[in-house]
């Protein structure tokens, strides 16, 4: 029998002290990547933490996209190279802030892209309570 503790993450969160903005000038970027004249960036969010509605609060690292949504990182690098830059890579820092700054509610994971790089298909959605039929 192991001794090692289960690992438990709290769920993903769009509070401020949850994500961290990295920058990526340090990491050899593909050709279609151009690097600001400054030197720095680009740029991702990340967050590590568990999905919502995950039993069992299971760590994952996410990356904010430009929509606003939380994408798994197992996720992402399923998608072609020239999706998941135009989806999560900021070009500078005020980018990025920019996004940070319109975060509002409840985190949200981008269930439509992450089934679609994982190709399975999501069920139908469920009708709302009030468009449904009486």
């Amino acid at each position: 029998m192991s001794n090692v503790e289960p690992k438990y993450a709290p769920v993903i969160d769009n509070e401020r002290s949850r994500y961290h903005l990295l920058d990526l000038s340090k990491l050899t970027l593909p050709p279609g990547i151009q690097r600001p004249h400054s030197g720095k960036g680009p740029f991702v969010i990340l967050q590590q933490g568990a999905m919502p509605g995950d039993p069992h609060s299971k760590p994952f690292d996410f990356l904010l996209t430009k929509q606003r949504f939380w994408l798994p990182l197992f996720a992402l690098l399923r998608l072609p190279v020239k999706e998941r830059d135009e989806l999560c890579v900021f070009a500078t820092v005020a980018e990025a802030i920019q996004q940070l700054e319109n975060l509002t509610g409840p985190a949200i994971v981008d269930a439509e892209r992450m089934a679609h790089a994982l190709h399975i298909e999501l069920p139908p959605a469920l009708p709302d309570e009030v468009d449904a039929p009486m």
